[in-house]
């Protein structure tokens, strides 16, 4: 191989060989990128995931109350109904007693 020959295979190794550098730094920016976006994608996902399930524990939260609520309201609702009866009765029986002690002193 003469000297020229030589030459011309160090130049082409050289530009081989930066061909293949900067084959391997756009390899690796895109690399790069990608993980961020994936990365971006992920905590977004994240985040969605996260907010819908505070949604529905605070929807679950909230069927629990509105349900308890109800029942406090109803016991409420019979006891006070059982108590006007109640008062009523007694009423009606102070009354019939006034009068019939009204009648006796008559």
């Amino acid at each position: 191989m003469t000297r020229a020959e030589i030459l011309d295979k160090i130049q082409e190794a050289e530009a081989e060989a930066a061909n293949s550098i900067k084959k391997a730094e756009s390899d690796r920016e895109n690399s790069l990128n990608k993980a961020r976006n994936e990365r971006e994608e992920l905590i977004k996902n994240s985040k969605e995931t996260v907010e819908t399930n505070r949604m529905n524990d605070i929807s679950k939260a909230q069927n629990k109350i509105d349900k308890k609520k109800e029942k406090i309201l109803i016991d409420g609702d019979s006891k006070n109904e059982a108590m006007r009866k109640e008062a009523s009765e007694k009423i009606k029986k102070a009354a019939d007693k006034f009068i019939s002690k009204f009648m006796e002193s008559v």
